[in-house]
C-alpha cells in the first residue's frame, strides 16, 4: 500500500475517463486520459473550438466532470479540493489577463512620455 500511496502521491495531473459536453453541443471529450508528471512541459496544440481552453479550465477546477478522482491534480481534485486554489498552487487566469496588462501597459507609456 505505500507503494501505491508514494506513486499517487507524485503525479502531477492525472485525468481518467473523463467526459465532457457543454449543454446542447456534441461531447468534447469522451473517455479522455492524460498523465503529466511533475516537472514536465506539455505543449497543448488543436484548432479552434477543439476544447484547448475548456481543457486548461477543467484542470483548474473551473468545470466539474465525473467524482473526484476523473481529474486529479497534485494529487487532489481539481474542482473539489479548494486548498489547491487556495494555497496558490492551482490557478487559471484566463483569456482576457493579457488585454488587461496590455492596457495597463500602453497607459502608463503613454503618461510617462507625456
Amino acid at each position: 500500500m505505500a507503494v501505491e500511496e508514494e506513486k499517487e502521491g507524485s503525479m502531477g495531473i492525472r485525468v481518467h475517463g473523463m467526459q465532457f459536453s457543454y449543454e446542447w453541443q456534441s461531447p468534447l471529450f469522451v473517455d479522455f486520459k492524460l498523465n503529466v508528471s511533475p516537472g514536465s512541459r506539455c505543449l497543448l496544440l488543436g484548432a479552434n473550438g477543439s476544447g484547448k481552453t475548456t481543457l486548461l479550465k477543467i484542470l483548474a477546477g473551473k468545470h466539474m466532470v465525473g467524482g473526484r478522482d476523473v481529474v486529479r491534480v497534485l494529487n487532489g481534485s481539481a474542482f473539489h479540493d479548494t486548498h489547491l486554489v487556495c494555497s496558490g498552487d492551482l490557478a487559471y487566469l484566463g483569456g482576457s489577463w493579457s488585454k488587461t496588462i496590455g492596457s495597463a501597459v500602453s497607459s502608463l507609456m503613454l503618461s510617462s512620455c507625456s
